[in-house]
């Protein structure tokens, strides 16, 4: 009764929090394996203790009447393994590595000779085992690894030593077999941390929170979707048994580079030149400085019971650069800073509240700002241009929580979640208090047109300041637009069994359901309106083609009384999964052949962005028939000893949907322009607070109806 109490009160709480977690790749592993005799009889009844420093606790199973033992659940690490049974030698198994990508299994099988219990047998100095169950190819990387090699700060940048993972400028990062940057998929701790606008890796983290890399490029299984190319992984550190900490210091600047390669450039004062020219030799080497300065601890509350680590490592960066204007002369020689930082910092809890049940959960945080902003190294910006004030605010962080539950040798229960958060606030630079008045006519149709023809008229009044040419401006474009947030959030939850049963075989089946809500609140639009303003032209009415027109022609505004200007808009998207695999290996070639066979069922939809009634549908609709992904794949044991292995698959993968598409396309981007009869010359009279002020309204016309 007590061991079903709790079987069902942790079954309970695993589906509650399934609802509030996230759909996360696989971060744990298994050892399986098979205890005989001397004479090859399998052992029910042993009892198989797993014990690892990077492990709360310990893991025990007892075999089952075919002799197999499964450790479900099992974080990366070295691990020792003791095999015991009353009339038998106890045998200890040490130096057992386990590296948990996308989820490792390895194989250790014992033999046990009848003996005093006292005596034990030590197994050492093994070579280190492989996933005999598993088709994917790809890299974990370890703590012992990058700290050997040279590298960036962040965790992506030794992914290049992976077979197939290269670096590429013009395919946005991280290319995975061909792949661009966009179609990989992102984590941290499990958490999808890939920017839901354009694909992007959206979050970072310094070596020194890193435990391990994991780097997928191919062979995923069922459960695993939504990359085209690879899945990259990162695993934070944890605490121990053991109190440890960290001082950390980085420093990195121009002061230690050589000097500068040629860059071929087009002239700026003749574009139909180009030239190699030397900016150091130019105008002086661009002065950058970084620096670091953190720490981190880790350690136990309780031994084997409740570990955890934190870490705080900010980033100060100030670049820099002397510029001399061009055409010479046009302004004076001047300097520019750009400065950023980042508050970086991570937190991990590890706990066993219950023997069979392990709880983590863990944080990571990238608050990031800049202010100030760089010209050009040629000299062609704008010298009245106020570059001190550029800056945003970047409030960032993700956090996630993984349970695990393991029932006897034969199910497991896995649960994981999190929550991933972005913001982009407090905009420096204050948009001007006066609308943007254009000399250029509006749709229907575009043309620059200027106020020259009506000269007569300002010049009696004293006002030939307000005569500019064609398409003229009083601000530039970017500058009418203030962004008040960019808020995104990604939610979503994961809930699965593993059961293993025999049937002509060894039987691993795995069953499960996927869910992601993405969601974006964006204020990125015009505070004062924008004028349009079409001197001396007629009006089109687009149902009939009829024209009218006022005394000086006519004139729209965007972002007048019909409503805002720029995108607006506050959206969300659901995706849903649906997942069902088998590794089976059969009791033919001696169990050295397992196939691995999986479908995986998605539902996806693009989002609408307007606010109008007879768009509140999305706009695109992906149902569960039309993204059936089958995998399939074999794995041959070729000495049976785990020590080599040849393996092949194939599968059907989907990309999912960016919000920059739906943003752009279905209703983000707000433009009603409002049209007017211009019936005075004097066009600083239309404000905001008096749109009419040089006309009366004729209609308006809405250019972004969802398409």
């Amino acid at each position: 009764m007590s061991k079903f109490r709790t079987f069902f009160f942790a079954l309970i709480g695993l589906i509650l929090m399934s609802g509030l977690l996230t759909a996360q790749v696989g971060l744990t592993g298994k050892i399986v394996g098979t205890v005989t005799d001397d004479e090859g009889t399998p052992l029910p009844g042993i009892t198989v203790e797993a014990t690892s420093p990077k492990m709360l606790g310990t893991t025990a199973v007892i075999t089952d009447e075919n002799g197999v033992y499964r450790i479900f659940a099992l974080p990366s690490g070295t691990y020792t393994i003791r095999f015991s049974l009353e009339g038998f030698n106890t045998v200890v198994r040490k130096d057992i590595i386990l590296s948990a990508d996308v989820v490792k299994t390895i194989t250790v099988d014992i033999t046990m000779t009848p003996g005093a219990i006292e005596e034990e047998i030590t197994v050492l100095g093994r070579s280190p085992l492989i996933d005999v169950k598993s088709t994917t190819k790809g890299m974990t990387q370890t703590r012992q690894f990058f700290e050997m090699l040279p590298r960036g700060r962040n965790f992506d940048t030794l992914a290049v030593a992976v077979p197939g993972v290269n670096t590429e400028v013009y395919l946005s990062g991280l290319s995975v077999d061909g792949a661009s940057g966009a179609e990989n998929m992102y984590y941290i701790d499990g958490m999808d941390i890939t920017d839901m606008d354009d694909g992007e890796r959206d979050q970072q983290a310094a070596f020194e929170f890193v435990d391990e890399v994991q780097i997928v490029a191919s062979g995923y299984q069922a459960e695993f979707g939504g990359a085209m190319g690879g899945v990259i992984n990162v695993i934070t550190r944890s605490g121990g048994n053991e109190f440890h900490g960290e001082l950390i210091s980085y420093f990195s600047g121009s002061a230690l580079n050589s000097k500068e390669r040629d860059t071929l450039r087009l002239d700026p004062l003749d574009v139909t030149v180009a030239e190699y020219v030397n900016y150091q030799d130019l105008y002086g080497k661009d002065k950058v400085r970084r620096y670091e300065l953190g720490f981190s601890l880790g350690g136990y509350v309780l031994k084997d019971k409740l570990w955890f680590f934190g870490s705080f490592l900010p980033v100060f960066r100030t670049d820099t650069r002397h510029v001399e204007w061009v055409p010479a002369g046009s302004a004076p020689e001047s300097d520019h800073d750009y400065k950023r930082t980042w508050l970086n910092g991570q937190a991990k809890i590890t706990m066993q509240p219950l023997k069979d049940l392990r709880l983590s959960a863990s944080f990571n945080n990238n608050w990031y700002k800049y202010r100030g902003e760089l010209p050009g190294r040629d000299g062609t910006g704008n010298p009245d241009k106020n570059w001190a004030e550029v800056g945003y605010d970047y409030p960032k962080w993700s956090a996630t929580i993984h349970a695990d539950y393991t029932l006897g040798t034969n199910l497991l229960m896995s649960a994981r979640g999190g929550i991933f958060y972005k913001n982009m606030t407090n905009q420096q630079v204050e948009v001007p208090a006066d609308p943007r008045w254009r000399f250029r006519k509006e749709a229907p149709g575009y043309a620059s047109v200027n106020n020259l023809m009506f000269t007569a008229d300002y010049e009696a009044a004293g006002l030939e300041h307000l005569l500019h040419a064609s398409g003229w401006s009083n601000i530039g474009y970017a500058d009418m637009f203030e962004t008040k947030k960019q808020v995104r959030k990604r939610m979503s939850g994961n809930f699965d069994l593993t059961y293993y049963m025999n049937l002509g075989g060894e039987h691993a089946l795995k069953a499960g359901v996927q869910w992601v809500r993405i969601e974006e609140d964006i204020d990125d639009t015009i505070n004062e309106i924008y004028v349009m303003i079409g001197w001396d032209r007629e009006f089109t009415h687009l149902a009939t083609g009829e024209t009218e027109r006022g005394t000086y022609g006519y004139y729209a505004i965007r972002g007048g009384d019909s409503g805002a200007y720029g995108t607006f808009a506050n959206p969300s998207s659901h995706r849903w999964a649906l997942y069902l695999q088998d590794s089976w290996t059969p009791e033919f070639l001696d169990g050295k052949f397992t196939l691995n066979v999986g479908f995986r069922a998605e539902k996806e939809d693009i989002p609408s962005f307007s606010d109008l009634p007879e768009y509140q549908y999305a706009p695109i609709q992906f149902d569960f028939f039309d993204k059936l992904a089958p995998r399939i794949g074999f794995i041959y044991d070729v000495y049976g000893d785990a020590n080599f292995k040849i393996f092949g698959n194939f599968g059907w993968y989907y990309d999912v949907m960016k919000l920059s598409m739906a943003e752009g396309s279905y209703g983000g981007f707000k433009w009603i322009s409002d049209y007017y009869l211009l019936d005075d010359w004097d066009f600083t009279k239309i404000t905001k607070t008096n749109p009419a002020g040089a006309g009366a309204y004729i209609r308006s016309y809405n250019w972004r109806i969802p398409s």
